[in-house]
């Protein structure tokens, strides 16, 4: 089966090559320039150059899986993920730790593809304007995550004129409408449908196993002017996942069906010069039913909504900022898991509000800038609080040397809609907890050159939370009870040329935890991680390169012995084995052309190019009367491509 999809991958990428050069000239593309800000984090965004972003363009023309926004972000230092995931891990955290905010409200569980880790996120890379991805020490108005949060913004500026953008790749077809309102010229209407379509590829391959993932989401965003002063805009996000894996004498079988679905308004009002106020109100929900092997089920019903507000001024020297939000959610789970003689089950109806809470203000005194703030939070289940103080300064060495440092006291809540019950957690429970530590250098000597080195240190407890990875590799858990992550961060990039851009990041850096009175690596932790970036703009287009590589993760070994004349399955030390080294090299390229009635762009990507048979994972197999250990590896090489077509 997998030659023969290969094989049709392959014919269809050799057809579209001679289109590379059927078009005419296009003028140059200026390359973004790329700089890192002193809130810790990177920015992707389609406006002018500001600290710490990435164009918007330059993300489309990266190798990604599915052209997804969140699997852009993974090319910075510290953020470790992998092939079959567009989770990410931040600096030796869990991928529970790290949160989402669309147009400025946290989004729930925003992942198409849940059965296998989360492949795909929800949010077309063709609706973003701009991203941020606060990867440690960030202020209080961003909540509590003990990692990080990724900050998605969606195009708000309307377009000359109605633009229809039509797109087709191998996994997935979108529709984008992007409009003004009839009834003014500050209106904004931007509407997008996607539908993936494995399951109509997988059924053009014979094959004894049904294999049906479904996927699709719709995006809905109104915006318009309701007075000259104030802005109000009506946001909804759907998505449908639904799953179905039958493998003929296995009984290891899935049926999985997800609902998720948010509403949300937002208005944005300036009160006087310098001074703004936010208002939003949120709600949503997410049904979630799968049924996998015999009897082990996960069933997930889960309501929230709120309000919130933020008023931000400017006075003089400083730039405050404070909020308010309560919000309520209910939470109705029935979970069981049973393997070999573990068994997790758990059954609850949570209901409760939670009350958030913060004020900072930024201080700018000549080449010093200083951000303290304070956040605060309640819970109305099982009555507790939490204060977080956060610290965070910037001082102008040179003109072109920063130096940058942060700390704060981090506390993640445990809610009614986010209970970690894969952990036999049937109730809320004290937070997680964090505190960070980062001290860093930025040296950009021209608009072309930016060099960042960044030492953190992240010290957490009553960690609960954890999110599966895709694999058939046994549940074998010690549950982390604590634990710390510490290294150092490079990141350098320069425009070498008018044509020729390079981002490299390289990362040191331990992640371990402890539990049931053991200390051990954490399975994402890597020593060494390296990736190198070097786009390349040509007459015709765009050449992209990446060489991502990594050591090891660390993995728990087993072996099967002979008791009694029966196989016994045996384990070693938690996490004490490594995997070997990952690389692999991906190469995109993208073309661009602009006509009379609107562009035509289009690209083709390899991934893992030299088709390394990097290791996911070792499983067991029965073979006649023993047991043999094979490898799971991840994606060979591995050819696709995409056309869009943006009608006028």
């Amino acid at each position: 089966m997998g030659e023969i999809r290969g094989s049709v991958i392959v014919t269809v990428f050799l057809a579209i090559l001679p289109l590379w050069a059927a078009s005419s000239d296009e003028e140059a593309i200026r390359l973004p320039e790329v700089v890192v800000e002193p809130e810790m984090g990177f920015r992707m965004s389609t406006e002018p150059a500001l600290p710490g972003e990435i164009s918007k363009e330059f993300a489309e023309e990266l190798p990604l899986i599915d052209n997804d926004v969140y699997r852009a972000a993974q090319i910075f230092p510290g953020v470790v993920s992998t092939d079959f995931s567009a989770r990410f891990h931040v600096r030796g955290g869990d991928l529970d730790e790290v949160g989402v905010r669309l147009d400025g409200v946290p989004i729930y569980q925003p992942y198409h593809l849940q059965d296998f880790g989360g492949a795909i996120s929800t949010i077309d890379l063709k609706l973003v304007e701009r991203t941020k991805l606060l990867t440690g020490g960030y202020p209080p108005e961003y909540g509590d995550w003990l990692s990080a949060v990724y900050d998605i913004r969606t195009r708000s500026a309307p377009p000359p004129s109605k633009r229809i953008e039509l797109g087709l790749d191998l996994l997935n077809t979108h529709l984008i409408l992007d409009s003004k309102l009839p009834w003014g010229s500050d209106t904004h209407w931007l509407f997008a449908a996607r539908r993936g379509y494995i399951d109509l590829l997988m059924k053009v391959i014979e094959s004894e196993e049904k294999f049906e993932p479904r996927y699709l989401d719709v995006f809905n965003k109104l915006e318009l002017n309701v007075s000259p002063e104030t802005r109000l805009s009506i946001n909804a996000l759907y998505a449908l996942d639904t799953n179905l894996i039958d493998e003929p004498g296995v009984e290891e079988d899935v049926e999985s069906r997800y609902e998720n679905a948010s509403v949300w308004c937002r208005l944005v009002s300036r009160l006087s010069e310098g001074i703004s106020l936010e208002t939003a109100i949120f709600g949503g929900g997410f049904d979630g039913w799968k049924r996998e092997g015999v009897g082990n089920r996960d069933d997930r019903r889960i309501w929230f909504g709120g309000a919130k507000v933020d008023l931000s001024a400017a006075l003089g020297i400083h730039r405050l900022k404070g909020g308010l939000e309560a919000r309520w959610g209910s939470g109705d789970y029935d979970y069981l898991h049973a393997e070999e003689k573990a068994v997790t089950s758990v059954k609850a109806e949570l209901s409760g509000y939670l009350l958030r809470a913060y004020l900072q203000d930024g201080l700018g005194l000549g080449r010093l800038r200083l951000n303290a703030g304070l956040g605060w939070w309640y819970q109305s289940r099982g009555g507790r609080m939490a204060i977080s103080p956060r610290l965070s300064a910037s001082l102008k060495l040179t003109d072109s040397l920063t130096l940058n440092g942060a700390w704060g006291l981090f506390r993640q809540p445990i809610t009614v809609t986010e209970l970690p019950v894969e952990e036999g957690i049937s109730d809320v429970r004290e937070p997680q907890r964090a505190t960070h530590y980062i001290l860093g250098l930025v040296y950009s000597p021209t608009p072309r050159v930016l060099v960042k080195v960044e030492g953190y240190r992240k010290e957490m407890r009553d960690l609960a939370g954890r999110i599966e990875d895709y694999g058939r590799k046994e549940r074998f858990f010690i549950r982390a009870e604590s634990g710390y992550a510490h290294g150092v961060e490079l990141f350098w990039s320069q425009a070498l040329s008018d044509k020729l851009f390079l981002m490299l990041g390289y990362t040191w850096s331990v992640a371990k935890a402890r539990g049931e009175g053991k200390e051990f690596y954490r399975p994402f932790d890597q020593r060494h991680t390296l990736g190198v970036n070097l786009n390349y703009r040509m007459r015709y287009g765009v050449l992209n390169l990446t060489w991502r590589f990594h050591t090891g993760n660390p993995y728990t070994e087993s072996w099967y012995e002979r008791v009694e004349g029966e196989w016994v399955k045996r384990y070693g030390e938690p996490y004490a084995a490594r995997l070997p080294s990952y690389h692999s090299l991906d190469v995109r390229f993208t073309r661009r052309m602009s006509f009379g009635w609107g562009d035509l762009s289009f690209y083709v990507q390899v991934l893992n190019l030299y088709n390394r048979a990097n290791v996911h994972e070792y499983s067991w197999v029965r073979s006649g009367d023993r047991y043999e250990r094979i490898e799971e590896h991840y994606l060979p090489i591995t050819p696709t491509f995409g056309i869009e077509v943006s009608i006028k």
